[in-house]
């Protein structure tokens, strides 16, 4: 029998642009952060806040890159770097919320202290992909984290 892969690109992460107003919050919100540490003479958390509220305003505007993603009859390749055989793979999800614009696939690893990997499905090949990997692994319940929620609040 043919080997059958499924491949498409998808970008790193889901990218929200920012306006001013998102800027000034998380600034004002370091600020105070930073006046309590102060306050506090927790110095070195002081230094902390600064280095993670420059990080934040670093990484908020940066965008994704494209990753190739290739599904083959052994597993998953990300970007040729990253290989999860099915083997290592104990279930999968996939939400598809209509406010989102794409639905997002999760991958549950054997080892415990890992988290899902979560792709980004096209809808195009939603279903094609949920047939394929329904034949390799049983099917999870997928609800919101609470790191999903806060996400979607911050708008990160």
């Amino acid at each position: 029998m043919k080997d059958l892969h499924l491949e498409w690109y998808a970008p790193e992460y889901e990218h929200r642009p920012k306006g001013v107003l998102w800027y000034w919050g998380s600034m004002i919100i370091s600020l105070a952060v930073l006046a309590l540490a102060i306050w506090q003479e927790n110095y070195l958390f002081a230094i902390i806040v600064i280095i993670a509220e420059i990080l934040v305003i670093v990484w908020a505007n940066r965008e994704p890159r494209t990753i190739h993603f290739n599904f083959t009859e052994n597993g998953l390749v990300i970007d040729k770097r990253h290989d999860y055989r099915w083997e290592k793979l104990i279930g999968f999800g996939i939400t598809d919320d209509l406010n989102e614009d794409t639905p997002k696939l999760y991958l549950f690893r054997k080892e415990h202290f890992h988290t899902p990997i979560v792709i980004a499905l096209p809808r195009s090949k939603r279903e094609t992909i949920e047939f394929f990997i329904d034949t390799k692994l049983p099917r999870y319940d997928i609800s919101s984290s609470l790191s999903d929620v806060v996400d979607e609040f911050t708008r990160f």
